[in-house]
């Protein structure tokens, strides 16, 4: 919870092609910093004016995650960790895993 405030008050907003993301570097001091433990860390945020049915956000989450598991920032060295909010649009149902993981590279940048 602390890590998610910390990206809505210090992050930067970033446009990664179709869709946006608020991001900052992991902020030192925090409980999943503390121990050493410095990791990048993910939310993915899909309301319902983007998806109506909960099961269609539910899925397109699930594949915004998968992708996210394909790409470097999910296996990020200890010393540079991301911490992001991802708000993908409707094209996360529809767009092949490749091709998010492409996108979603573009946070770092």
């Amino acid at each position: 919870r602390k890590e998610l405030e910390s990206v809505i008050q210090n992050g930067r907003w970033v446009s990664i092609g179709i869709w946006k993301a608020k991001v900052c570097k992991a902020i030192p001091n925090t409980p999943s910093t503390l121990n050493n433990t410095q990791s990048s860390k993910f939310a993915v945020v899909i309301p319902k004016k983007v998806l109506k049915l909960s099961t269609d956000r539910h899925h397109a989450r699930r594949r915004v995650y998968e992708a996210i598991r394909r790409t470097t920032l999910y296996t990020a060295n200890p010393g540079t960790p991301v911490w992001a909010i991802i708000y993908p649009d409707k094209s996360s149902q529809t767009m092949n895993l490749p091709d998010m993981a492409v996108l979603l590279e573009k946070i770092r940048t």
